[in-house]
């Protein structure tokens, strides 16, 4: 399965902005991802819990400021928008979600804050 099937150069656009527009309210970096499929069971336990780990260090800060509801309202918003066939959109506005998250709980713009990261869907086959 091809990722790339399911944006259209203008959901590509569109998701880039988001990001863009997120990032200049806060100083933390959004990195969108699209995946083909999620490892085999077996495997996903245990990458799934050293994956957890790590955005459980990474986050600790900002996980303690913001409920589980609000990010569960996130993906909720992605799994309807993949399921209504408009994942761009969908991507689009979780991100600008996770912007205002990220503002509200702390992690707001610096004077000395850059664009580390691409703002562009990473989008991976395997």
């Amino acid at each position: 399965m091809r990722v790339e099937k399911y944006f259209t150069a203008s959901d590509l656009q569109a998701i880039e902005a988001a990001v863009h527009e997120a990032e200049k309210r806060t100083s933390g970096e959004i990195v969108p991802c699209a995946v083909a499929h999620s490892d085999h069971y077996e495997a996903a336990a245990w990458k799934g819990a050293v994956l957890g780990a790590f955005a459980a260090v990474v986050a600790a800060g900002i996980n303690t400021h913001v409920g589980q509801h609000e990010w569960d309202a996130v993906v909720a918003g992605i799994v309807a928008g993949m399921g209504d066939g408009k994942p761009g959109k969908a991507l689009g506005a979780a991100i600008a979600r996770c912007g205002e998250l990220l503002e509200r709980h702390g992690v707001a713009i610096r004077a000395d804050d850059t664009d580390e990261l691409p703002d562009k869907l990473r989008m991976q086959e395997e």
